[in-house]
């Protein structure tokens, strides 16, 4: 297999081992000698193997002089390179305090080299600008000795193998030199990391006719009888007519004219029974014309498939959002990031409501009165899928982030249609704080009145508000409680119980054992 790992111009010769050279693989295993040092961080930096380079590089700088010593040409390059293993591949927001001040030394270091000042800018503007921070004085400097002319497509193409997109007009000014340079890797002008979606309005109305209820078609109603009845109404209104003329004209036969009162009656009774007739098919085109309106509005509809299908790409999303609020790697902890297991997300039902005004009857002195009140509903409407699972319009999304030594968690209120999101909420707590996670049922009357309500459609295309009593839950110890509504029981209802199609209950149990896990440790 070709190695198509890109070598960083003007640094030394790579030489990860070659069977013909049995002594230099014999060093780059066992040597102590800071070259092999080198080697080994070069070649796990190429693998991004982010932790172990930046170990090696901590030998290979353990075996010389201190940081601040004049730098060499493989000395400067140790320098970068390490640089690059802290930031992980990640954006340099995601570093701590202590990665910061390393990576600063590292650059302060090496700052005659042509990546120095564009590093620096990198992280100067991700870091420290981004969070309102004051720049060290000598770090600014560098900073702004920033200049992409000098790089050339060997340098675009390794540096994008291994820094994050950031917002920003400094990304944008890389990319736009990558693509002068006709670069082979397609760099993202700004940062795409839980960027807000454009707007769909395919997915929009597809999300809208889903929960629509689909009309029931009104009886045909045929406007032949109308016209047959008017027809022969018609008819013997003239004959009626021309009888009555013919009698009175006839002085010999005067019962002639008493022959055309019944079909006067008759063609009375017909003319009468067509304007009905009308009436009825002028009635049933405009309940017609209501109907094609109801349809239009919800069919055809998007399948289950394609509900779930736009809901796990918004909790990708999410994901990532929700990483970035607390500065977390994606990665996980084995390749330079900071999770022992990818996110876990738990998906409910919105807890959002809102204000209507609704009638209600009130008994009074003078009889029943209606009186117009306002009132909550919720904003959550929701049906069983063909799978019968549950699917809704709008949705509670809980993130939980397992790292080394906390539990990251990121809450939020997605509106499926229009991809938005609502409120959101961030916070992280110690392993040891973590006292119960469940999935439960809400038993106790008090309780279920303060459940999360949806309006649920039962398939006969009607809409009630029930109350949502299964439930995620994690305690800590100091009393908080973070909630997720994930199905309902069918205890309070008529029908079946049911949950959101969503693996949550696989999730329960990876966040349960993991979290377990994690605390054993901690109290032995």
């Amino acid at each position: 297999m070709t190695d198509e790992r890109t070598e960083m111009p003007g640094a030394a010769s790579n030489q990860y081992g070659n069977f013909q050279q049995a002594d230099k693989i014999f060093n780059y295993h066992t040597g102590d000698d800071s070259d092999s040092r080198f080697q080994a961080g070069e070649r796990n930096l190429y693998d991004r193997l982010y932790p172990a380079a930046a170990r090696s590089f901590d030998e290979y700088f353990s075996r010389l002089d201190q940081i601040s010593s004049p730098a060499s040409q493989q000395r400067e390059t140790a320098h970068l390179y390490n640089v690059l293993a802290l930031l992980s591949g990640d954006p340099p927001s995601y570093r701590s305090p202590r990665d910061a001040e390393q990576i600063s030394a590292h650059l302060l270091a090496a700052q005659g080299h042509r990546w120095a000042a564009i590093l620096a800018a990198y992280v100067k503007a991700d870091y420290f600008d981004a969070a309102g921070m004051k720049t060290p004085a000598a770090f600014a400097t560098l900073a702004a000795q920033v200049r992409f002319d000098s790089l050339t497509a060997e340098d675009v193409k390794f540096l994008s193998d291994h820094l994050a997109p950031i917002d920003g007009q400094l990304w944008q000014m890389f990319a736009s030199h990558a693509n002068q340079l006709g670069a082979a890797v397609q760099i993202a002008p700004t940062a795409t990391l839980a960027a807000a979606p454009a707007p769909d309005e395919n997915r929009r109305i597809g999300v809208i006719k889903y929960f629509s209820p689909t009309p029931i078609q009104p009886a045909p109603v045929m406007a032949t009888t109308a016209v047959a009845l008017a027809w022969v109404g018609g008819f013997l209104l003239i004959v009626g007519i021309a009888t009555c003329g013919l009698g009175a004209s006839n002085q010999n036969a005067p019962g002639t004219a008493c022959m055309g009162i019944p079909l006067l009656a008759t063609a009375g009774g017909l003319l009468i029974a067509a304007n009905t007739a009308f009436g009825r098919y002028r009635a049933y085109q405009r309940v017609l014309d209501e109907f094609r309106r109801q349809w239009a509005a919800a069919e055809p509809k998007p399948s289950d498939e394609q509900i779930s299908s736009w809901l796990a790409d918004d909790v990708k999303r999410i994901e990532v959002l929700g990483a970035r609020r607390h500065r977390l790697s994606l990665n996980e902890a084995d390749h330079g990031g900071d999770l022992l297991v990818v996110p876990q997300s738990v998906v409910g039902i919105s807890r959002r409501t809102r204000d209507v005004m609704r009638t209600r009857m009130v008994p009074t002195a003078a009889g029943p009165m209606s009186v117009l009140e306002q009132a909550l509903e919720p904003v959550a409407r929701s049906k069983r899928g063909r799978d019968g699972h549950l699917r809704a319009d709008n949705y509670h999304v809980l993130v939980i982030y397992l790292t080394r030594s906390r539990v990251c968690a990121f809450e939020c209120e997605l509106e499926l249609a229009t991809r938005r999101l609502v409120s959101e909420e961030a916070q992280s707590f110690r392993y040891d704080d973590v006292i119960k996670i469940a999935s439960e049922t809400i038993s106790a009357p008090h309780e279920l009145q303060r459940a999360v309500n949806m309006m649920f459609d039962d398939g006969s295309g009607r809409y009630s508000q029930i109350y949502v009593d299964d439930r995620f839950t994690l305690s800590t110890v100091d009393g908080g409680r973070i909630v997720v509504s994930i199905g309902f029981s069918g205890r309070t209802t008529t029908g079946q119980g049911t949950s959101i199609a969503w693996g949550n209950q696989q999730v329960l149990g990876i966040v349960e054992r993991m979290v377990w896990s994690q605390k054993e440790p901690h109290n032995q």
